[in-house]
């Protein structure tokens, strides 16, 4: 009697979510390799034409799609090489901080918590070579020729012009997402012993050398995990990017995800736009993986 009333607990409540989870998980990804091999325009069925690896072999010389790769792998290398150390010492600093810490962590986490359309017409607003308030605040300091001289650029169009706007996204990303990676450090930290340190001072250690041999190796785990998110995160970046610079001036913004929706959305290739789609979806897991087992290492018990 119990094991019929069990089945049927199992067929309530377990069944469903299973399958509502495989309908809204598993289908899309095995159907998306199938539309990868039509000429699908997302509109007409009659453009369901079965065309095999064809758009495998198109994206093989597409320049556009190559520089969009290359724009996602710097911008991603940009955020990993300053997220991570800034993150950490914010998290250091913040948690060291007797007086204030509250205020400074809410000062160092509010841009991480703000919409990420919110947050990109923000920073439009700023860099707004007429009316923005970085271009009236260096007016106003009468530094805008020194500013042009030491940028090396005609204009102070940070998003327009292609010298400044892969680095002006990486800038506003680094603002935007600090906040958050701050918290997964300070979470780290607070979970290593103080007996540690107390141990380390009596024999002598401050400074960087407790720092390299306490504090960032018991931090390694955390490290670990905010790597792996920095490069799902931006090798799959979009509406942040999308609002920002839509992926312009020509194609010095141009990731992946934005060419991949501009591909099925403004020039109507919804079967190559899928192939891309594919592709993206197979960087981000080989990247993942890779980055998994090349940071692999015998975590600290303590």
């Amino acid at each position: 009697m119990l094991q019929k009333e069990l089945r049927k607990l199992i067929l309530i409540f377990v069944v469903p979510p299973i399958l509502a989870w495989m309908i809204l998980n598993i289908y899309p990804m095995v159907s998306a390799f199938y539309w990868a091999m039509t000429d699908y325009d997302g509109v007409t069925t009659s453009s369901q034409v079965f065309t095999g690896i064809e758009n495998y072999r198109l994206l093989m010389n597409d320049t556009r799609w190559w520089d969009s790769m290359g724009n996602t792998f710097i911008m991603g290398a940009g955020l990993i090489v300053t997220i991570l150390p800034i993150s950490l010492l914010f998290a250091v600093l913040i948690t060291n901080t007797v007086k204030g810490q509250g205020f400074f962590k809410t000062f160092v986490y509010l841009p991480s918590i703000l919409p990420i359309v919110i947050t990109a017409l923000l920073w439009v607003f700023i860099l707004d070579p007429t009316v923005g308030l970085l271009g009236g605040a260096v007016d106003g300091l009468g530094a805008r020729d020194q500013l042009k001289e030491l940028l090396g650029v005609n204009n102070l169009n940070f998003i327009g012009n292609p010298n400044l706007a892969r680095w002006t996204v990486i800038f506003v990303s680094l603002w935007a997402a600090v906040g958050g990676y701050t918290i997964y450090f300070m979470a780290g930290l607070s979970r290593i012993p103080t007996e540690l340190y107390d141990a380390a001072k009596m024999d002598g250690a401050q400074g960087w050398p407790m720092f390299w041999q306490i504090t960032f190796p018991l931090l390694y785990p955390v490290v670990q995990t905010i790597t792996l998110l920095l490069i799902i995160n931006s090798l799959q970046n979009f509406a942040f990017i999308y609002v920002l610079s839509g992926g312009t001036p020509g194609s010095a913004t141009q990731v992946m995800s934005t060419y991949i929706y501009r591909t099925a959305f403004t020039d109507h290739r919804f079967g190559y736009a899928t192939a891309l789609g594919t592709i993206m979806m197979m960087a981000v897991l080989v990247f993942t993986v890779t980055t998994r087992q090349l940071s692999r290492r015998e975590v600290i018990q303590y």
